[in-house]
């Protein structure tokens, strides 16, 4: 498909397949002229005070015809590049063409409802054929006796009614059809779901039955007469506790009837065990007979064990209602349906099973049950919400970020109030006990260190800090540990470690009541990036040209923001941002998502195979699972990052440097740095070279 003007605004909004869609995407990212068309158009629709074609006259061009016809992919090929050419070279008539693009989209993909009584009160206004007039009898009117002439005259004057056209009518009979139909299929529905849980035996065997046997032995049975069998307990169940002494006797029927499971024929009298077979009796219990080497057991033979009592599940609380307050900022929230990711709207009530994501460095703010508890997500974090179990008010599964609860002082609610917690697997009940309470819940990614597998890097890391109060905190169902502002500290457990509980060094900045401090430069950078995001749009059609940005700090946190919401392609194709900034943004999102799927690894060496050449793909991806300890103890391994940190592509050699940097906690060794020249960038790698020789070929001892 190609990048044409029409293309563009198919691809802004957002009316093509999601594969299109996303290769579409990525050919506008890599292409400079097509992401600044995309970047002008979302700001010439969003100018306030920009002018319109006029109606007639010498500025009346293009015809709104022809207009028409281009957006309906009507318009004769030869006429569309200079219609395109106008647009380009005109903002006035980018926007007209734009906006109208919008809105038809918008009105086409979300057809009216017109309720009936809208559309016969519409009708009705029509002029209808002359009516027939009938006079108004003495009910009617509700006077006796003959009419006045005034009344007759008023009362002849033709009355229109509503009508509705034929054609909107429903069909006759196509209701009562609809209904039968409904009922037949709930009928075999309900009849399918007793026999295959098993219940129609149950009730063929409430039904007095038996089975057809030769004359003889009837008049056997009838002259001898077994002893009536002792009535066994009442069934708890209420499908068999049925009266069969009320059932009527029915008349034996000419032909026997057959069961279409057994097989056999079943005739039924109204007597119970009566004309039976005896083969298809079942035998008495033989008494018990007490053995001289057990002890002697008192009661039945074959005595019913009763089962223990199942544990009745936790039942759901209601979901509380649930505000976000904020009067400034980004929150994403994830569509149910395509999976998308749009901007969410200020003072909008989030629901159950939502999926919401708040972009570094925005901060996203909640009331529940009018401010009965705060929840503060920081930029980074991204979150699922469901009800709660049991005494919690609701559950949060926390992938990863910062999430700040805090329990106002004044308010009418006293009592602890409990929410849970699903950190990558893990489950975690936390209680703020009293108003005052306030803490904060940290959840990072563990950077691998390999390909080898490794469970732990599933496993949270990080923990829960208390600033004020107490809270109470049981890991996976597990006995409740008191954590109070004096301890203020609890690390996540890694097995087969206990849960780690420890002085509250310092209050995290993220957590400070005066907040992470900010200059006005960074206030700047804030308010200038939360214009970037379009309501209307997917962050996946904003967000990924911002990537290839001039400005340093805008590149890096849409490159942060990508990776929020796993947005992979971008992520490689910013490992060759010009940014360092950018880079290393997507090598830490990179590396978090890598252990988190087992064909992660299959999707990223298919994104890096589109981009990079192919003797490259096996380096690229080697580097993002990065290396341990013991690796850089191999003489092979770290000679070989130190000769990647002198590769042609500056991806590889800031993957390279970024390991080895890691590994020896150098940041700043020798003065390397990997956009630099070529000159400089060989005097530092000297250094490292040198560090080699020291250490025997390894970058440690």
């Amino acid at each position: 498909m190609r990048l044409t003007l029409r293309t563009l605004l198919a691809y802004l909004d957002d009316v093509l397949d999601p594969a299109t869609l996303k290769e579409l995407g990525v050919r506008v990212s890599e292409s400079a002229p097509a992401a600044a068309t995309v970047a002008r158009i979302k700001e010439v629709v969003r100018r306030r005070r920009i002018a319109a074609p006029e109606l007639t006259g010498s500025g009346s061009a293009p015809d709104p015809n022809i207009v028409a016809e281009y957006l309906d992919n009507t318009l004769d090929p030869a006429a569309v590049p200079a219609l395109e050419k106008l647009c380009l070279d005109s903002d006035m008539h980018l926007a007209e063409v734009a906006s109208s693009h919008q809105i038809l989209t918008a009105v086409l993909g979300e057809p009216v409802d017109v309720p009936m009584s809208t559309r016969e009160r519409m009708y009705a206004l029509v002029s209808q054929a002359p009516l027939a007039v009938a006079p108004l009898s003495e009910a009617e009117s509700g006077v006796a006796g003959p009419l006045p002439n005034t009344t007759r005259e008023a009362s002849a004057k033709p009355v229109l009614r509503p009508m509705t056209p034929d054609y909107l009518k429903p069909a006759a009979g196509r209701n009562l059809v609809f209904g039968v139909l409904a009922t037949c299929l709930f009928l075999g529905w309900v009849g399918w779901v007793l026999k295959d849980q098993g219940m129609l035996p149950i009730f063929k065997s409430s039904t007095v039955t038996v089975a057809a046997a030769p004359q003889d032995e009837q008049e056997a049975a009838l002259g001898d007469p077994a002893p009536e069998p002792e009535p066994e307990p009442a069934t708890a169940d209420p499908l068999v506790a049925i009266d069969e002494s009320s059932l009527a006797v029915a008349t034996p029927l000419t032909a026997p009837e057959m069961d279409d499971e057994t097989g056999t024929s079943l005739i039924s009298n109204g007597a119970e065990n009566q004309d039976r077979p005896a083969e298809s009796v079942p035998p008495m219990p033989e008494p018990a007979v007490p053995n001289a080497d057990t002890p002697e057991k008192v009661g039945l033979a074959n005595p019913s064990v009763p089962e223990p009592p199942v544990p009745a599940e936790p039942a759901l609380q209601p979901f509380p209602a649930m505000e976000y307050s904020n009067a400034e900022g980004i929150l994403l929230r994830r569509d149910r349906n395509s999976g998308q990711w749009n901007v969410m709207p200020r003072r909008a009530l989030v629901h159950p099973g939502d999926e919401i994501a708040t972009p570094d460095p925005f901060q996203s703010a909640f009331t529940v049950n009018n401010t009965t508890l705060e929840i503060t997500l920081f930029g980074g974090a991204r979150v699922r919400l469901a009800p709660g179990v049991g005494a919690d008010v609701l559950t949060m599964e926390i992938d990863r970020g910062r999430v700040a609860f805090r329990r106002p002082l004044a308010g009418e609610h006293q009592e602890p109030i409990s929410i849970g917690l699903k950190l990558r697997g893990q489950m975690a009940d936390l209680t703020l006990n009293e108003p005052g309470c306030q803490c904060g819940v940290e959840v990072g990614q563990r950077p691998p260190q390999g390909r080898r597998p490794d469970p732990l890097l599933l496993l949270p890391e990080g923990g829960v800090h208390v600033i004020s109060g107490s809270v109470s905190l049981a890991w996976n169902r597990g006995v409740a540990e008191t954590i109070g502002a004096d301890v203020g500290w609890a690390g996540w457990p890694v097995p087969p470690n206990p849960l780690r509980v420890g002085p509250l060094r310092a209050i995290p900045s993220w957590l400070a009541p005066e907040g992470a401090p900010q200059t006005a430069a960074d206030k700047k950078w804030i308010q200038t990036y939360e214009k970037e995001f379009a309501i209307n749009q997917p962050v996946s059609m904003s967000i990924p040209a911002l990537v290839s940005d001039r400005r340093e700090n805008i590149s890096a946190l849409a490159t942060y923001t990508l990776g929020l919401v796993d947005e992979v392609p971008m992520l490689v194709k910013a490992l060759q941002s010009e940014h360092e900034k950018t880079r290393q943004a997507a090598i830490w999102t990179l590396r978090g998502w890598l252990p988190s799927g087992p064909n992660n690894t299959k999707l990223l060496s298919q994104e890096v195979g589109r981009i990079f050449p192919d003797e490259d793909v096996a380096d690229v991806v080697a580097l993002l699972w990065g290396y341990s300890r013991e690796d850089a103890r191999d003489p092979v391994i770290s000679s070989q990052l130190v000769e990647l940190m002198d590769h042609k592509e500056i991806a590889i050699r800031e993957l390279a440097f970024f390991d080895a940097s890691y590994l020896t906690t150098r940041t700043n060794a020798h003065g390397y740095r990997p956009n630099l020249a070529d000159s400089p960038r060989n005097a530092a790698l000297n250094g490292w070279r040198n560090m080699l020789e020291k250490n025997g070929g390894t970058l440690l001892k």
